[in-house]
């Protein structure tokens, strides 16, 4: 049999950002949930979550021989969460996971899109220097 409770949190007069509260919601309500017996599962809804938007030059793509889809499968090689394993109690079971995620524009704009014969592209050759940026987006 199963059951379903569904609650929200919101103090009055907070002031956090949604995307704090996310953060929050996920990382320590979601994770002491979850090792409560009997909880199979906990969903946060509505969350908000990081985006990073990186505007391509077509010129400089095109000067390193690379297209948008180069650049889409870069990010999906290096911007990975992967299940590791797991630890299991008489009555807990947690995943463990692999965290490979960027998280900064610094970190997205290093990202090597292609490397031949000892020559690098990164994102920041093929976009300007500021492109790559956090908004807040749906999740």
């Amino acid at each position: 049999m199963r059951t379903r409770f569904r609650s929200c949190f919101w103090p009055s007069g907070a002031t956090a950002k949604p995307l704090q509260i996310t953060d929050i919601a996920t990382n320590v309500f979601k994770e002491r949930l979850q090792t409560i017996p009997g909880v199979s599962e906990v969903q946060v809804w509505g969350a908000k979550r990081y985006a990073m938007r990186i505007w391509m030059d077509p010129a400089r793509l095109a000067s390193y021989r690379l297209t948008p889809l180069d650049v889409r499968a870069a990010l999906l090689r290096e911007n990975i969460e992967l299940p590791s394993g797991r630890l299991e109690g008489q009555s807990t079971e947690l995943t463990v996971r692999t965290m490979s995620r960027l998280t900064t524009p610094e970190e997205f704009n290093n990202l090597i899109v292609r490397e031949t014969d000892g020559r690098v592209v990164r994102v920041r050759d093929i976009a300007p220097p500021s492109s790559a940026r956090r908004t807040s987006g749906p999740s």
